[in-house]
């Protein structure tokens, strides 16, 4: 199997390399995959799980930016989620939903 190399460098804003890393495809051994596997299962399970607080905050930030705070924020949430309590929304949900309102702004 041919190996493949790649280079990544950072360089300054002059041009100067700073940082030069080279990065070399090589086999995986069957433990690696199945433990790669499971890493990417339990970053998947953890995407489903309840949005985290900060997410949370950062919702209502957003929304108290556009003028919306306390209760009318958080029925604001409820209504675009479509869920009678916020502590249903996934994690991925919320993400989404960020990246939604500050495209609105």
């Amino acid at each position: 199997m041919e190996k493949k190399e790649r280079l990544i460098e950072v360089r300054t804003a002059e041009g100067r390399p700073i940082l030069s890393l080279y990065i070399t495809e090589r086999e995986a051994a069957a433990g690696e995959r199945q433990a790669a596997s499971a890493s990417q299962t339990s970053s998947q399970s953890n995407n489903d799980s309840s949005m985290t607080d900060a997410q949370k905050r950062y919702l209502f930030r957003i929304l108290a930016d556009q003028g919306m705070e306390a209760d009318a924020a958080h029925q604001r949430l409820k209504k675009l989620f479509g869920v009678d309590s916020l502590q249903q929304v996934s994690k991925r949900e919320a993400s989404g939903m960020i990246e939604q309102l500050l495209e609105e702004n």
